[in-house]
């Protein structure tokens, strides 16, 4: 029960959170002590399933509260680049220069 009576406020107060701290200070109430507390009850295995949610959903709301209109809109053709760099960052490194140069001629 003592769970619930941290991670639920903790998660009610995380939209009203001014600064990045704030945020950061609510994700650990909300995740680490009743990971802990679950940890020292049920044992470390209940303690994964019970921080993981809250942990997912706090990530994905600090995540989106970050990025700007056109961040969301532009989000997966700005991914497929990002990717598509750094498998051929990968593909030079694993081949070599000299001949990542006479591929890309």
């Amino acid at each position: 029960m003592w769970v619930l009576a941290v991670s639920v406020p903790a998660a009610a107060l995380l939209p009203l959170a001014g600064g990045p701290a704030v945020r950061t200070l609510l994700l650990a109430a909300g995740t680490v002590l009743p990971a802990v507390g679950v940890a020292l009850l049920a044992g470390p295995g209940a303690a994964l399933f019970t921080a993981l949610p809250f942990t997912v959903c706090g990530c994905l709301y600090t995540s989106f509260r970050q990025q700007s209109y056109r961040d969301l809109k532009h989000f997966l053709p700005d991914l497929t680049a990002a990717a598509r760099q750094s498998a051929a960052r990968v593909l030079r490194a694993l081949i070599g220069r000299a001949t990542w140069d006479d591929l890309t001629r």
